[in-house]
Parts: C-alpha cells; sequence; structure tokens
C-alpha cells in the first residue's frame, strides 16, 4: 500500500473517530484533556478541538515531505498515534462499558500495521 493510500486512510478514520469522539462526549470524560483545559483555562472541548486541527495538520505535513530522515520520523509519531488509540478498547475492557472512541479505534490495529510497514520501507 502507498503512502497517498495510507494517509488517505488515516484523515478518513482520524475524522470519523473525532465525530465519535465528540457524539459519544470524550471530551468531556477525558483526564488528559481535564489537566491540559485546566492548564491552558480553555474549555475542554476547545482543547480537543486543538488537538484535533493538529492531528490533521501532522497528516498535511506527512503528506507534503518528501522522503528522508524527517519523513521517518513523522511516519513514527503515526505510529505512535495509532497504538495511543488503542487505549479505548484497553478502557473499554477495563471498565466492561462503551469507551467513547471505542468503535472507530479499532480501525487503528489495521491502519498501524500499514504504517508500519510504511516505516520498515522508508
Amino acid at each position: 500500500m502507498n503512502k497517498t493510500v495510507i494517509l488517505a486512510l488515516a484523515a478518513f478514520l482520524f475524522l470519523a473517530h473525532a465525530v465519535e469522539e465528540y457524539l459519544s462526549g470524550f471530551h468531556r470524560t477525558d483526564t488528559i484533556l481535564k489537566w491540559f483545559s485546566e492548564t491552558l483555562f480553555l474549555p475542554q472541548v476547545i482543547v480537543w478541538l486543538l488537538v484535533q486541527v493538529v492531528v490533521f495538520i501532522f497528516l498535511y505535513l506527512l503528506y507534503k515531505i518528501r522522503e528522508n530522515p524527517k519523513a521517518k520520523i513523522l511516519w513514527f509519531v503515526l505510529l505512535v498515534f495509532c497504538v495511543i488509540e488503542l487505549s479505548h478498547p484497553f478502557t473499554a475492557f477495563a471498565d466492561q462499558a462503551y469507551s467513547p472512541g471505542l468503535i472507530t479505534s479499532l480501525f487503528f490495529i489495521p491502519l498501524g500495521w500499514f504504517v508500519y510497514k510504511q516505516l520498515r520501507r522508508s
């Protein structure tokens, strides 16, 4: 799978995941967002929205940058994003309940695999 297809899938998945998180109230329940919200004196939903904007700027930069050492670092960061999103299934399993963002987070597993393969290739 080539870089463009992986990034298009990533963009679609992050968008779908953001919608699921928003509709399920993730921005109201996440402790990390709460901490940043209190530190920055901003509402939690604004902090959550800023995170979403940063993710899409990051995906755009990864699309625009050519294959070089910087690209390898960016692919690694995308892989880290995929791993971080796996916290949703673990939280749901630990709580034995739905965790906001759970459904779309499951799709980060195959995306992470494709990102890992791209990272190995570059």
